[in-house]
C-alpha cells in the first residue's frame, strides 16, 4: 500500500510546486484510474510512484518501504519484484519481435526457456496479441505497440501496474477486452492508471489532478470498507414442529418447569406490589409539596401538551439575514460549535509542524482553534489578495510572539512569512478520542503567517470549520443548545455574529425590540480564546403567549391586577436590578422579596 506525506515536487525555473500533496493513501488492490488535464502532473506522479524520478521532497512509502532511503540496487529489486510498467510511450527495440521484446525482462530471471515462453504466451493471450508474436514491433500498429506494452507490465503478475495512457490508440473493440482485463487484475493487484477515458470498471477509484492537486473524486475503499458477506443460511421451522419439541422439554424438565412457574409468579406479585406503593409515596410527597408552595406565587403557562421550551442554535440562512439587516454593526458571521474537545480528545491532541526530521510542536494550539477559528475579511489582513478565497485545506496562522520566535529558529532563522514566498509549510494535527476508538491525522497548508495577541487558526472562508467539523472529523452537529448530546460524537452547533465593539450597544438595543427577531436572543459564547466581538443568537422553541392571552388573563383578576406589561423574549440585566423581557419560569407574587429571591435562583445574565 502507498502512503504518501508531505510530497512536493518542484522543477528548477518553475516558481510553483508541480505536484504538492499534503497527504494521499492508496489501496492494496482495485483499480486506481488519474483523470486531469494535460500538463497537470499525471505523468509525473506516476513516476514518482514507480520510484522512477526521486528528486522531491516528502515521503513516498511502498508496503513500509521509503523509497528516497533505499540503495540503487535496493530499488531495481523492488521495481523489477514487484512494479509493472506500461510507459505513454512503447520505449521498445522496434527492431525485435514481440517475443524478442518480452524476453528481455525475463533473462535475468532463473527459469527453464519453457516456462518463460508460458508467461509470454499468457500475457500476450490477456491482450488479444497471441497471433502477433513474431511480429516485428516496428510493423505494428499504434495501439499494438500499446497492448504489447501492457503485456510487459502485467509479465510477471507484480503487484502493482502502472499504465500511463493505456487505451490511447486502441480501438473500441479491444479497449473494452482491456477494460475487463483491467478489472481482472483489480482483484488481485493495484493497478494505477493515467487516463483521459469515462469508462467505468467495478472496482475502480477516480482522483482528479489539478493543478498538482491530487482529491478523490469516487473513493472504492469506501466501498469496501462496508461491504458485508453472508453466506450463510438459516433453517426455518414449521409450527407443528416447534409445537412438538416444546412439549417435549416440559415433559422431561417438569421440575424445572414447576419452580420457574413459582419464581414468575412471585415476582409478577412483587412488582404489583412496588407500583402501588410507588404511587401513594407519590402522592404525598406532592401533597407535602403543595403546601410549602408560596400562597402568593401563580405561574402562567398554556394549556395544551408538554413542549420543548429550550433554545436551539439557528440556521445559517437566519445568521445571513441578521447580518444583512444590520450592515453598519456585523462584520460576519459563521458556524460556532460548543464541545468540549479536549476532554473527547484527551487521547492527543496535538498540533506541530514537520520540517525534514524536526517536529515544532505548538502547545498553545488545540483542536478548538480549528472548530472554532478566527475569521477575518480581506481587508482585515494585509496579506491575503483580496479576491483569493481560501479552500478546505488551507489556513492563516496567527502566532503570538513567544511561538513566532521558535518558529523562525526552526526555519533557520528566517521571518516564517518570508520562508512561505518561496517553500511549502504545512501544519499537522494528530486527534485520538479513548471513548469513540477514534484516531486521525489532518494536514493544512499554511497560507500566510503573522503575529498577533494570542495563538489561533484564522480563515476568511465561512464555511471552512463546517467542513472540517462535519466532513473531515465526521462528528455530527445538533442544534440542541441547551441539551448535552448523548452521543459522544454529536456536537453542538449555532452560528455567531462578529459584532464591532462601538456599534454593540447600539446593535442590543435595536435587536432587543426588533418584533422581526422577537423569538431570538444573544449572549456572550463562555468559551476559552473567543474574540471579544463575536456573539451567539439563539432561537426559542417555545410557543409564545400572545397578547390576546395576556389580556385574558388580566381581565380575570376584575380589577384586583393593577397593570400588565408586554415584552419581548430577549432579556438584558441592568445595574439597578431591572430587565426588560421575562425570565423562565415566570413567577407572579406581591411579595417583591420573594421575587428578588426567585430571579437571583433562576436568571443568569450573559451580557
Amino acid at each position: 500500500m502507498f502512503k504518501i506525506r508531505n510530497l512536493v515536487k518542484q522543477y528548477p525555473g518553475n516558481k510553483s510546486a508541480t505536484i504538492s500533496i499534503p497527504r494521499l493513501d492508496l489501496p492494496e488492490r482495485g483499480l486506481v484510474k488519474i483523470v486531469g488535464k494535460s500538463g497537470s502532473g499525471k505523468t509525473t506522479f506516476l513516476r514518482l510512484l514507480g520510484s522512477v524520478d526521486l528528486n522531491y521532497s516528502g515521503t513516498i512509502e511502498y508496503n513500509g518501504i521509503n523509497f528516497r532511503r533505499c540503495s540503487a540496487r535496493q530499488l531495481a529489486d523492488l521495481r523489477f519484484k514487484a512494479f509493472g510498467f506500461a510507459f505513454q510511450e512503447d520505449e521498445f527495440d522496434r527492431n525485435l519481435t514481440v517475443a524478442e521484446a518480452l524476453m528481455w525482462p525475463l533473462n535475468i530471471l532463473k527459469k527453464r526457456a519453457s516456462v518463460k515462453q508460458n508467461l509470454i504466451d499468457s500475457a500476450l493471450m490477456a491482450v488479444g496479441l497471441e497471433a502477433k508474436k513474431e511480429k516485428i514491433i516496428m510493423n505494428l500498429s499504434g495501439g499494438e505497440r500499446k497492448r504489447v506494452g501492457i503485456a510487459r507490465a502485467i509479465l510477471l503478475s507484480p503487484p502493482v501496474v502502472f499504465m500511463d495512457e493505456p487505451l490511447a490508440a486502441v480501438d473500441h473493440k479491444n479497449r473494452l477486452k482491456l477494460n475487463a482485463l483491467f478489472e481482472s487484475l483489480a482483484a488481485k493487484s493495484l493497478v494505477v492508471m493515467v487516463t483521459h477515458t469515462t469508462e467505468r470498471t467495478d472496482r475502480e477509484t477516480v482522483i482528479r489532478c489539478q493543478d498538482g492537486r491530487f482529491d478523490f473524486i469516487y473513493d472504492r475503499r469506501m466501498d469496501d470498507r462496508f461491504r458485508l458477506q453472508n453466506n450463510l443460511s438459516r433453517q426455518r421451522y414449521s409450527f407443528a414442529a416447534v409445537l412438538k419439541k416444546g412439549v417435549k422439554k416440559l415433559l422431561t424438565n417438569r421440575t424445572k418447569v414447576l419452580l420457574t412457574s413459582m419464581a414468575l409468579t412471585v415476582g409478577i406479585s412483587c412488582l404489583g406490589i412496588a407500583v402501588l406503593l410507588t404511587e401513594g409515596v407519590g402522592q404525598q410527597v406532592k401533597k407535602e409539596l403543595q403546601g410549602a408552595i408560596n400562597r402568593d406565587a401563580m405561574t402562567i403557562e398554556k394549556n395544551g401538551e408538554a413542549r420543548d421550551d429550550s433554545f436551539r442554535g439557528i440556521s445559517d440562512l437566519t445568521a445571513a439575514t441578521i447580518a444583512a439587516d444590520y450592515p453598519q454593526e456585523i462584520k460576519t458571521f459563521g458556524a460556532y460549535y460548543l464541545f468540549d474537545f479536549e476532554d473527547i480528545f484527551s487521547a492527543k491532541n496535538a498540533v506541530y509542524i514537520k520540517n525534514e526530521r524536526r517536529t515544532l510542536n505548538f502547545s498553545s494550539l488545540s483542536v478548538r482553534d480549528f472548530a472554532n477559528p478566527l475569521h477575518l475579511k480581506e481587508s482585515d489582513f494585509v496579506g491575503l489578495d483580496g479576491e483569493e478565497q481560501m479552500l478546505e485545506d488551507e489556513i492563516i496562522l496567527m502566532l503570538k510572539e513567544n511561538d513566532m520566535r521558535d518558529l523562525a529558529v526552526f526555519l533557520g532563522d528566517v521571518e516564517p512569512e518570508n520562508y512561505l514566498k518561496t517553500n511549502v509549510l504545512y501544519l499537522h494535527l494528530d486527534l485520538a478520542a479513548a471513548r469513540m476508538e477514534y484516531e486521525t491525522e489532518c494536514l493544512f497548508r499554511i497560507k500566510h503567517i503573522f503575529a498577533g495577541s494570542f495563538s489561533t487558526v484564522v480563515t476568511n472562508c465561512q464555511y471552512w470549520n463546517e467542513h472540517f467539523i462535519e466532513r473531515i472529523l465526521k462528528l455530527e452537529p445538533s442544534d440542541a443548545y441547551e441539551i448535552q448530546p448523548e452521543k459522544p460524537w454529536q456536537i453542538r452547533k449555532t452560528y455567531f455574529l462578529s459584532i464591532y465593539p462601538s456599534k454593540f450597544l447600539d446593535f442590543y438595543s435595536s435587536f432587543s425590540f426588533d418584533r422581526k427577531y422577537s423569538e431570538f436572543i444573544i449572549q456572550k459564547p463562555q468559551k476559552p480564546k473567543t474574540p471579544s466581538d463575536r456573539i451567539l443568537v439563539l432561537a426559542s422553541a417555545a410557543d409564545e403567549l400572545k397578547a390576546s392571552e395576556v389580556f385574558s388573563i388580566y381581565s380575570c383578576f376584575q380589577g384586583r391586577a393593577q397593570s400588565f406589561s408586554l415584552s419581548s423574549p430577549v432579556y438584558g440585566f441592568l445595574a439597578d436590578g431591572r430587565y426588560n423581557g421575562f425570565c423562565k419560569p415566570l413567577f407572579l407574587s406581591r411579595d417583591r422579596e420573594k421575587l428578588n429571591e426567585l430571579a437571583d435562583a433562576n436568571y443568569e445574565s450573559h451580557v
